[in-house]
């Protein structure tokens, strides 16, 4: 498979992610996130978020909810201080399993 092949399988992989999830323009994506409609594009460009050119509409851009907010969540463990909730759980486990003993 060639890397022209390849980009455009990935384009059309990212074109069925969007087509089967919540999507927001810049301005939506903004005002949702606050963020930055430029650092929005950064994000995307630098794959922290999902965020792609909007086929439709040139120089437009779309992104999707669902990454918005992983990204803002990751925000929150990263400098609250507090575990994920998977640590959580993890602990949760752990706990448990020594009281039982």
């Amino acid at each position: 498979m060639t890397e022209t092949d390849l980009n455009k399988l990935a384009d059309l992989i990212a074109l069925k992610m969007l087509a089967a999830e919540e999507c927001l323009d810049k301005v939506q994506a903004s005002a949702y996130s606050k963020i930055g409609q430029k650092r929005l594009i950064k994000l995307a460009k630098n794959g922290s978020i999902d965020g792609y050119p909007d086929p439709e509409n040139k120089g437009q851009w779309v992104f999707l909810k669902s990454s918005l907010k992983r990204y803002r969540q990751r925000q929150i463990e990263l400098y609250s201080g507090l575990p994920n909730d998977q640590e959580q759980k993890d602990d949760e486990i752990i706990a448990n399993i020594l009281k039982a003993i």
